[in-house]
């Protein structure tokens, strides 16, 4: 295996879910970047980013069809692929995603001391009639702080 230079054009797009000040969870676009070339077979090298936090589990969830959940914090800081079906999350400032095969979530919006848990976090909802399938990567910490200057308004 060789390491080869770092490619600052290659990114992995990724919604972070995360709950400012105020209590609000919000939800903003970012984009892994620093991906570095490795030969792990000839004659073609392939991107790998390897700066996640540390992984302390992982597992599967299939949500049923039409499923929905309550309003509810993310348990642990943790990256959510999804690998099929659609799944969707509202946050507390209304804004909702939904997430197809190959997108990326991370999960930050963390239980709050002395909130009700039904009045922090997000919803979650499968919208098909079709189950979808995630891969839950729970993590020791968060990706990134955000700083004040990109909280929503």
């Amino acid at each position: 295996m060789k390491n080869m230079k770092t490619n600052h054009e290659t990114q992995q797009k990724y919604y972070h879910l995360w709950t400012d000040k105020s209590h609000i969870s919000r939800t903003t676009e970012h984009y892994l970047t620093g991906f570095r070339l490795i030969q792990y077979s000839n004659p073609n090298p392939e991107y790998h980013y390897k700066d996640l936090p540390e992984v302390i589990n992982s597992e599967f969830a299939i949500l049923p069809p039409s499923w929905e959940s309550d309003f509810h914090p993310t348990p642990s800081p943790q990256w959510v692929i999804t690998l099929s079906g659609r799944w969707r999350t509202t946050t507390k400032d209304g804004v909702c995603v939904t997430y197809q095969p190959g997108d990326v979530h991370f999960g930050g919006d963390l239980p709050l001391k002395g909130v009700p848990l039904n009045q922090q976090g997000h919803k979650a909802l499968n919208p098909s009639s079709k189950e979808s399938t995630k891969v839950l990567i729970l993590s020791v910490n968060t990706p990134l702080s955000i700083p004040e200057s990109q909280f929503c308004p």
